[in-house]
């Protein structure tokens, strides 16, 4: 079994909970139900407490991501959370709840721009969320949210992630399991790398292992993310988004990319036909597979809960699978725009 670093995270203070946990998730900005103070954060450290994960929340009630794929909602959180005092260096986690993601017809891009957005203020990019979010997002450090029906007596981050929060609401906290060799932000506010050890110690980031866990059955395992958005003679490059798309980056750089594409004649019709990869529909089929795990987990519960409500939870799960299927069809059909 490889070195796990326990942790937590609630959106208020439980002093009480923090024993037995290094690492704890804290809410520093953004539409989140308490914002910590200074001081709420550093009393972490009385409690065994060696490192805290900042995270920011985005609107819940507007679907910011669509558009620039939400760069100016997201840069707004870096800021906000650069002005509550997180410093350079330090990781920041964007807060993706699955009601959002479900919507996003383009996660990766969202990814993408949160990325940039981090990059921006000399932030390292965290992001919490769903799998069929995270599959998508090749550069942040990837946070789980997956909660088996049987919870792990010794959870293993799986493969491909940094940290998994693997029950949610216990009396008030969320728990997680992180991997050792991360940079988080010690309870004094600056960046500290936890080694595992009782005592962290700052230094360069060291590579994470790979893991292990019987979760990864269900979830698959994402490709690996890479740090930073690739660069371009020292200007973040447009051209890495997932979706290749004109998009946030093209706005920062100041100009739109040229596409290799002669323009059509004025007042043709333009014919855009997304179709997907073979490695996409893998995804997509992986995603409907895992949902489909979940809805068989909450027919099992039946001798606790009763089959009205392992039905309708199911039927919740395959609403939620056959609606993610449906925004992809919708990306992949044609649409024609008159060109100016």
């Amino acid at each position: 079994m490889s070195a796990m670093l326990p942790g937590g995270d609630s959106a208020t203070p439980k002093p009480d909970r923090y024993a037995g946990h290094k690492v704890w998730g804290v809410y520093v900005a953004g539409a989140t139900y308490h914002v910590w103070t200074k001081a709420e954060v550093r009393a972490t450290a009385q409690h065994g407490i060696e490192g805290v994960l900042p995270i920011v929340v985005p609107s819940q009630t507007t679907d910011w991501w669509l558009t620039n794929h939400g760069y100016a909602e997201l840069e707004q959180l870096a800021r906000e959370a650069v002005a509550w005092g997180i410093p350079k260096g330090s990781p920041l986690c964007l807060d993706i709840e699955e009601h959002q993601a479900a919507k996003m017809m383009a996660p990766g891009d969202v990814a993408h721009a949160w990325a940039v957005a981090c990059s921006t203020h000399g932030l390292i990019p965290w992001c919490y969320g769903p799998a069929p979010f995270l599959q998508q997002d090749h550069y942040t450090n990837r946070w789980l949210a997956y909660w088996p029906f049987d919870t792990p007596k010794n959870p293993e981050v799986p493969a491909g992630y940094r940290g998994w929060q693997y029950k949610g609401n216990t009396n008030g906290i969320d728990l997680n399991v992180f991997r050792t060799h991360e940079i988080f932000l010690s309870p004094e506010l600056k960046p500290v790398t936890l080694l595992g050890t009782s005592s962290p110690h700052a230094h360069a980031l060291a590579p994470s292992d790979g893991g292990s866990s019987d979760v990864q059955t269900v979830l698959g395992t994402p490709a690996a993310p890479s740090p930073t958005p690739a660069t371009k003679n020292g200007v973040i490059d447009a051209s890495t988004s997932p979706s290749n798309e004109v998009n946030t980056l093209d706005a920062l750089a100041g100009s739109v990319p040229d596409r290799g594409a002669s323009a059509p004649p004025k007042g043709a019709v333009q014919v855009s036909l997304t179709i997907p990869t073979k490695s996409q529909l893998a995804v997509f089929i992986a995603e409907a597979g895992a949902l489909l795990v979940f809805a068989n987990d909450f027919v099992k519960q039946d001798h606790i809960t009763g089959w009205p409500l392992a039905g309708l939870n199911a039927a919740a799960v395959l609403v939620t699978t056959i609606s993610h299927w449906n925004n992809k069809r919708k990306a992949a059909t044609q649409s024609k725009t008159p060109v100016a």
